[in-house]
């Protein structure tokens, strides 16, 4: 019992554990490149890792207690045959509502829904606000309502009252199985539970890992019919700061349930997943990112003016931007390294970088250290994106995995040539030497090279960026994204109910 309590301990704390390890560790590895600080990060991933496999291990026979009624659920004859409502209720699931593509896409989409007809709100995990509630205002504005199901006046949210609750709804899972949900998530799932029992959703589309197995355990209890569960990447195991040991079991249970259906971004995105969790190639749905384009229609050029005088920069000089996460995956010292390579070149570059994350310390440091000060500059979160794609020259981006990176998407939209590498889903949203440059990741010579040429070539430059306007106004309309989840919602819209909202524009 005691080995048992110390594993919730190092569970609860591990978050803090890793903000001051990670701190020691980037003080310790000031000189040493990116493949060594993360190695550092590693240490300490493996000893959590390992203590938490022990703790998920303990609930070995509480997942076979759940997995028994889900299969038992699969028998029923009428298992998902809804007969939707004549106004379809949605209800979307995810941790925070931060500057993320993932974020963007569900604003995207649960506005669209909400103009469509469609019954929509949001529930997320983390109090709205600051940082963590970036679209919150785009919500709003869309009269889509949000709400936390964690905070301080639903924390005395009683498990057992749900359970009881459940049961009078006709929950799949019996009262055992309800008790199985393990002690590290149960805060959230219950918590969710008694949500999805209130409001009644057709539809729970749950967004990322953490929320995909928490909202399908929490769909499980309120007898939920449809349970979406949307990766927007490759499998985390690519992300082991995000990754816990404890997600790959439950989700072998998930996918056992007639009543889930998965959904990635990328087709490469689904078939990692698929091969992860040894499932059919075809058993995961794909459906592509989609770009609002009223958002980035009519920027003027004073606007840009603007933005570029704010800045210190005149119309003459070449911009380009960066527009990540300052995160690992997005090797942000890669970026870095890229453009110190150009600047050899291209003597008055100037970069902005457009984003947040734990990294943004150790980038400053690195910016000091390679004379780089004169020439990027951190912009932080951003709230007029398309403004600075409009007076931008390129964009750079140097990531290790993508899913669909929208970034890219809205850059080539706005006529910027891009230049990335290719992994993950982003040779899907780019035309390599059309729309956009291809390299491998960590290829610092070749992305550079490939930069050089856009930035000298202005006629190529040009040429690159209305092709990359014609393709994505082609290829990842909002309509196109919005009709696509409706029918994997197994609903369909009179024709004439259908509106052309996001119209291209032309440049």
């Amino acid at each position: 019992m005691d080995t048992f309590f110390l594993l919730l301990i190092l569970h609860s704390l591990h978050n803090d554990m890793l903000r001051l390890m990670k701190s020691n560790f980037m003080r310790n590895a000031k000189k040493k490149n990116a493949d060594e600080v993360l190695s550092f990060r590693d240490v300490f991933w493996k000893y959590r890792d390992a203590a938490l496999m022990k703790l998920n291990l303990s609930y070995e026979k509480q997942r076979e207690k759940i997995l028994k009624a889900v299969l038992m659920n699969n028998t029923l004859d009428d298992i998902r045959s809804v007969h939707w409502h004549k106004k379809l209720k949605v209800i979307h699931y995810i941790g925070q509502l931060g500057p993320g593509g993932s974020e963007r896409q569900l604003c995207y989409l649960a506005t669209t829904l909400y103009k469509r007809g469609i019954d929509t709100s949001v529930l997320v995990n983390k109090m709205i606000e600051g940082d963590t509630g970036h679209y919150v205002p785009l919500f709003i504005q869309g009269n889509v309502p949000v709400k936390t199901i964690w905070s301080g006046s639903n924390r005395a949210s009683n498990s057992h009252r749900i359970i009881s609750h459940s049961i009078k709804t006709q929950s799949m899972l019996s009262k055992e199985a309800m008790k199985c949900i393990p002690v590290y998530i149960s805060r959230y799932v219950y918590s969710l539970a008694n949500e999805l029992i209130i409001k009644k959703p057709d539809v729970l589309h749950c967004w990322l890992d953490f929320c995909n197995i928490l909202g399908g355990l929490a769909g499980f209890i309120a007898d939920v019919p449809l349970i979406i569960l949307s990766g927007r990447s490759v499998n985390p195991t690519h992300f082991p700061w995000l990754n816990q040991p404890w997600f790959y079991d439950w989700y072998k249970v998930l996918c056992q349930s007639k009543r889930v259906v998965f959904l990635n971004n990328s087709k490469a995105g689904a078939q990692d997943y698929a091969k992860w969790l040894d499932m059919s190639p075809n058993a995961i749905q794909v459906i592509s990112n989609g770009l609002d384009f009223r958002q980035f229609n009519g920027v003027s050029l004073d606007k840009v003016a603007s933005f570029r005088n704010s800045i210190g920069i005149s119309d003459s000089v070449p911009l380009v931007a960066g527009i990540f996460r300052l995160t690992p995956e997005k090797r942000p010292l890669d970026f870095l390294a890229v453009i110190q390579f150009v600047q050899k070149t291209i003597r008055d570059l100037k970069v902005v970088i457009i984003g947040i994350g734990p990294l943004e310390n150790q980038i400053k440091k690195n910016i000091q250290e390679m004379g780089l000060e004169n020439t990027v500059y951190l912009l932080g979160r951003r709230t007029d994106i398309p403004i600075i794609l409009k007076a931008i020259d390129a964009i750079l981006q140097v990531s290790e995995n993508e899913g669909s990176p929208n970034t890219l998407i809205e850059a080539q939209y706005m006529g910027v040539p891009v230049v990335t590498t290719q992994v993950g889903g982003t040779p899907e949203v780019v035309i390599d030497g059309v729309t956009a440059f291809l390299h491998a990741a960590g290829d610092i010579v070749g992305l550079a090279n490939s930069l050089i040429r856009i930035l000298k070539d202005k006629q190529l430059g040009s040429k690159m960026g209305m092709n990359g306007h014609m393709f994505i106004s082609s290829h990842f309309s909002i309509d196109r994204m919005v009709n696509e989840t409706l029918k994997l919602y197994g609903y369909q819209q009179e024709q004439e109910e259908l509106h052309q909202l996001d119209k291209p524009l032309k440049i």
